[in-house]
């Protein structure tokens, strides 16, 4: 695309994997003459929102999680302990 006179900024338009925002940030840098400082500074924005977005998840999975793993526990030491109570119970009675 590039080699049939197509605008850098035009070819990311087709693409599908960029975000809406892309082609104007490539625009911007080309036209102020600081595209590697725009995409840098753009890869960082997007690092931070990808980074909240993490945290986001990870806090509402924890709960969950903390759940699961705790009722497996419970299940596993009423799996020791009620067998060794009904021994107990039947020595004593």
């Amino acid at each position: 695309m590039l080699d049939s006179g197509t605008s850098l900024d035009e070819a990311f338009l087709d693409g599908g994997i960029y975000t809406k925002e892309f082609p104007a940030i490539v625009r911007h840098g080309q036209d102020a003459g600081q595209l590697a400082d725009d995409l840098v500074h753009y890869s960082e924005m997007l690092f931070e929102e990808m980074n909240e977005r993490t945290k986001q998840l990870v806090f509402s999975i924890q709960p969950i999680m903390f759940l699961v793993i705790g009722m497996a526990m419970l299940l596993l030491f009423m799996s020791i302990f009620i067998p060794i109570f009904q021994l107990i119970t039947s020595i004593d009675g």
